[in-house]
């Protein structure tokens, strides 16, 4: 029984640390990262994109993207979101986003995957946006 509960501790005492890696990571990537749910609504918004929306968590959780962006912004990025989630695209797009918290327009290179159960079925979006408005006003 010893050896039971000291292994379970051990798993226990792993999975926490591998957690925290990945929360490290997710915290610490110099990409905006997020997850929605089936209806476009925010499920978790990564440090920099919280700082883009200059909102805590609890603000963005819940809440779709007319909240952050203006109403052609906001339509344009739940099409693509509603390809993902009802039809299991993974898109890959360059995407010019009005904030309207801060009317700039900046452009991003977006990657939208739909995340699954072990059946196949569709529960989540996960987006992985990094700004590119420098390189398309240089030109590089």
């Amino acid at each position: 029984m010893a050896a039971i509960a000291l292994d379970r501790s051990r798993a226990n005492q792993a999975l926490k640390e591998s957690e925290k890696q990945l929360s490290d990571i997710l915290e610490n990537v110099s990409g905006y990262i997020y997850l929605k749910d089936m209806q476009g609504r925010y499920l978790f918004a990564n440090r920099l994109l919280r700082e883009l929306f200059n909102a805590p968590m609890e603000e963005i959780v819940g809440y779709d993207d007319s909240k952050f962006y203006d109403a052609d912004t906001a339509a344009s990025l739940l099409q693509s979101d509603l390809r993902v989630l009802q039809g299991g695209e993974t898109l890959r797009s360059e995407e010019s986003n009005l904030n309207q918290l801060t009317g700039e327009t900046s452009v991003y290179l977006t990657i939208r995957l739909p995340l699954r159960h072990e059946d196949g079925s569709i529960y989540a979006l996960c987006g992985i946006a990094t700004d590119i408005t420098e390189q398309n006003t240089t030109g590089n």
